[in-house]
């Protein structure tokens, strides 16, 4: 899950930074625009994080 949750934030963060510069970058763009884009980009970041979080968390409590 650390490695799905890796791959989500790298997709949806990295969408709102490509944006900001005006260029596309993974697979959002080409289904959404717009606003639409902007929230599903920072929704993917944000579950990502989480998945990476988690994963993290119990990593450590196996130790």
């Amino acid at each position: 899950m650390g490695i799905l949750g890796f791959f989500l934030a790298l997709q949806g963060f990295g969408g709102l930074v490509a944006a900001a510069f005006g260029r596309h970058f993974g697979l959002l763009h080409l289904w959404v625009d717009g606003g639409a884009h902007t929230a599903l980009s920072l929704g993917l970041g944000l579950l990502g994080l989480v998945l990476l979080g988690d994963a993290v968390r119990r990593g450590l409590k196996k130790s």
